[in-house]
């Protein structure tokens, strides 16, 4: 049950970065294998992160192991904002713009 709980919440991250990126559809085998694809990304930092919070003798790991297990798959931090910053400032556009076009839509309709 939590499997199918986990990879229901995968989907959804899944198609909400696809969405992100501009992509207004997603076939069901592409929309899987990118599924998979997160699952093992995160399973893999996942391992990576708990590695080095056993190699610093600790129980629970930290930003710093994640960190490190970023920078072992190669993710960089500046990078990963400038990312995220980007991400926000397409949604932040994207909201200005639509309820301009919903006005448009209304008018049209009223005449």
């Amino acid at each position: 049950m939590c499997d199918g709980f986990n990879h229901g919440a995968l989907q959804i991250a899944v198609a909400q970065i696809c969405q992100a990126m501009g992509w207004d559809g997603l076939q069901k085998s592409t929309h899987d294998l990118l599924t998979d694809v997160l699952q093992k990304y995160l399973e893999e930092i996942a391992k990576s992160a708990h590695g080095y919070c056993q190699l610093y003798s600790r129980t629970e790991p930290n930003l710093d192991d994640l960190n490190r297990a970023f920078q072992d798959i190669g993710i960089y931090l500046p990078e990963l904002e400038d990312f995220v910053s980007q991400m926000k400032t397409k949604q932040q556009q994207k909201m200005q713009t639509q309820p301009t076009q919903d006005k448009s839509k209304e008018v049209q309709r009223d005449l």
